[in-house]
């Protein structure tokens, strides 16, 4: 038995998984993207924390939409007195 024989023999056991299969690649793809983006905001994190003559500002992860901004403004504005 050929490797490309003992290939479509596998192929025919998942063909009734194909959609399951399908959504496993999926779900490994967007994990396998989210762990590189952990990957990519662990180096400016510790660069901060260890780094005692760093700025203390604000350090932007993530942008906001300007409507959400401006409604998340007003929510933690205080109360004029």
């Amino acid at each position: 038995m050929t490797k490309r024989e003992e290939f479509g023999r596998l192929l025919r056991y998942i063909k009734p998984y194909k959609m399951r299969l399908a959504a496993g690649l999926v779900c490994l793809s967007v994990v396998g993207l989210a762990e590189g983006l952990i990957a990519l905001m662990i180096a400016p994190i510790f660069d901060r924390v260890l780094n005692p003559g760093a700025p203390d500002n604000k350090l932007l992860l993530i942008q906001i939409p300007s409507r959400t901004s401006r409604f998340i403004e007003l929510l933690s504005s205080s109360p004029d007195s």
